[in-house]
């Protein structure tokens, strides 16, 4: 009797272990300073834009800070890279989650969202303010 106690002590152990980690590897939440279907949206017209080189309409989508670093290099360099990975699928997976930005408690919105295109996926991960503005920009395969 003992030993089935222990068991189930222990699988029950295990299980609470499970959940902890499992919800702690969920980002933070998003604040409710956003809309999350509003932001996927963005964000997956983000990718749209990349795709057929809307460099000027990705501009203004941008913060001022954003439209200086995204200079026409940058573009170059990010169009040879999705040109790479041949024509687009379709976004497969698309998560949400907030940050905010310990120096000035700024709140964003940071998209991650696996592409998927002819020779492989890309991993975007977008960020938005609360305005909707991009304020970042990264892709890796």
């Amino acid at each position: 009797m003992k030993k089935k106690n222990f068991k189930l002590l222990s699988i029950v152990i295990i299980l609470m272990t499970m959940m902890f980690v499992l919800s702690a590897c969920n980002g933070p939440y998003l604040s409710d300073n956003f809309d999350e279907n509003q932001v996927e949206a963005k964000a997956e017209k983000v990718i749209a834009l990349l795709i057929i080189k809307g460099t000027e309409k990705i501009r203004d989508m941008s913060t001022e800070e954003l439209k200086h670093a995204l200079t026409d290099g940058v573009f170059v360099q990010i169009y040879e890279d999705v040109q790479k990975v041949g024509n687009f699928k379709q976004v497969k997976d698309i998560s949400v989650s907030g940050s905010v930005d310990k120096k000035t408690k700024e709140e964003f919105a940071v998209v991650t969202a696996k592409a998927g295109y002819k020779k492989g996926d890309l991993i975007y991960t977008i960020s938005f303010n609360k305005d909707l503005e991009l304020v970042g920009l990264y892709y890796r395969k």
